[in-house]
């Protein structure tokens, strides 16, 4: 502009100057003022359009608005640079979308099994887990996914030194082994890994499925064990029969055997007064009477210890044709039991305490069975014994939980058992007294007992203080033969 059109259109001279270069063709200030023009235009557009779609994420609405603002400004930098990035993004959207999908159903389906699971890739590296398993391990909410099992499982820096699971994972079979509960060494745990590679060179992953067996190995234990108690019954009952034809001779024959001694002993008492040197089997003659009455009673002793054996040895093999259940009155069967061992427990503890709680229920149940279970614990107490105060206390009421069971129980300050012992004490023929004293059999045939009538048998014992039994029988009723009210009991 000269300088007359510059005072004409009141314009400084500066932005006269400026509007010179934009005015004339090719000059970089037009350049970037027509791109300037092309990208307000372009911004206007997409904002005309973003406002006709339905809302977006954040990064969505940004990728659309990049995206219509490249189409608007330049088409051939969204055709050959911008497009495929933007299609790249979106493939790997749904890729993750996908994975996620499959990585909740997958956890889904872990969550549905009972038993813990636990997923490890190649390295033993913790992956997913289910419920079960977290409740197993007690993990809680926190972030597990990639750490090492021994960080997640055990809270170690290091692996465990025994461990071989890492090595397992590796293998292309399957293994499963049995092992002690983790948290509980008393329980029994099955373990199996199953390993998720196709191939040897596959280094894949594995599952891991821990169940506790316990259960099912205690029955396994069991049933052999009643197999072989049913072969051993069969033996028993033969062999118990024909101890018993020729002691029945023996206890039979003693008696006579004494009239006879009776007969002739005052003959030769007559004969050896007159005779002091007189001898007998190489002994003299007051000796050798002495001797001749301990033998008799040593072999009267011997017969009844055989009777007695072999009464538990038919015990332990009858097999009972059914159960005879009546109503059984608690109080009256008990005292009767008591009264029956009275005169041989005061010989052998120096207290007895009996406590049997008023108003019991009639109890419908197999009173013979009751009978010989709290006779052989009452006995068994009182075997126990080994302290010069010495006692025996023997309770009677109904259960806690249900007022119709019945629960009884036999305290001593007995020897007491150790946990190995406690462990064994209900195994047939198994005894911790001497070869004189028992059988083996009483515990045994008190726990089949209580089993048959539906009860259970607790035990609980320490070395030098004592033992405590305690059985708890239900009522074999049904609950809708049973009476309306509850009885009010002293518990």
């Amino acid at each position: 502009m000269t300088g007359e059109a510059t005072k004409t259109s009141g314009f400084a001279p500066w932005l006269t100057a400026n509007l010179k270069w934009l005015m004339t063709p090719h000059s970089p200030l037009r350049t970037l003022g027509t791109i300037a023009i092309a990208v307000f235009i372009g911004e206007t557009t997409v904002m005309l359009i973003l406002t006709l779609l339905p809302p977006l994420p954040v990064f969505s609405e940004a990728i659309v608005d990049s995206t219509l603002l490249i189409v608007v400004t330049s088409p051939a930098l969204y055709l050959f640079l911008f497009r495929p990035i933007i299609r790249h993004i979106n493939q790997r959207e749904e890729a993750e979308r996908s994975l996620r999908k499959n990585r909740d159903l997958l956890q889904t389906v872990f969550n549905g099994i009972s038993d813990p699971l636990i997923l490890l890739d190649a390295e033993a590296r913790v992956r997913m887990i289910n419920k079960a398993a977290g409740r197993y391990y007690r993990i809680g909410d926190r972030f597990i996914d990639g750490q090492p099992c021994h960080v997640v499982f055990m809270a170690g820096d290091q692996p465990c030194p025994e461990c071989d699971i890492p090595h397992r994972i590796t293998e292309n079979t399957s293994h499963t082994f049995e092992r002690k509960g983790l948290f509980d060494p008393t329980r029994i745990e099955e373990v199996v890994v199953y390993r998720s590679g196709e191939s040897s060179s596959d280094t894949g992953a594995a599952i891991m499925k821990i169940t506790d067996v316990t259960e099912s190995r205690m029955l396994e234990r069991q049933m052999r064990q009643r197999e072989r108690l049913a072969s051993l019954g069969l033996l028993i009952s033969g062999v118990a029969h024909e101890i018993n034809n020729p002691n029945t001779f023996i206890s039979f024959n003693i008696p006579i055997l004494k009239d006879y001694l009776d007969e002739l002993i005052p003959i030769i008492d007559d004969y050896a007064e007159g005779h002091t040197d007189f001898e007998v089997a190489n002994m003299p003659y007051t000796e050798f009477r002495q001797d001749l009455f301990k033998l008799i009673e040593n072999i009267t002793h011997g017969s009844r210890r055989i009777d007695t054996i072999v009464s538990q040895l038919k015990e332990f093999s009858h097999i009972r044709d059914g159960q005879k259940l009546d109503e059984m009155d608690v109080a009256a069967e008990i005292d009767r039991v008591v009264t029956l061992v009275n005169p041989q427990v005061k010989r052998m503890v120096k207290r007895f305490e009996m406590d049997v709680a008023p108003g019991l229920p009639r109890l419908f149940t197999d009173s013979q069975a009751i009978e010989q279970v709290v006779l052989n614990l009452l006995i068994n107490a009182c075997q126990a014994a080994d302290k010069p105060d010495s006692w025996v206390r023997l309770k009677v009421d109904a259960s806690a939980t249900d007022p119709y069971a019945l629960t009884i129980e036999m305290r001593d300050n007995g020897c007491g058992m150790d946990e190995t012992t406690i462990n064994h004490i209900f195994d047939p023929l198994f005894t911790t007294k001497g070869p004189d004293s028992g059988t083996g059999l009483g515990l045994y045939i008190c726990h089949n007992l209580v089993d048959g009538l539906g009860g259970m048998i607790e035990v609980s014992s320490q070395v030098g203080e004592g033992s405590t039994f305690r059985v708890v029988v239900p009522d074999l009723r049904s609950h809708a033969s049973r009476p309306a009210e509850t009885p009010k009991l002293q518990n």
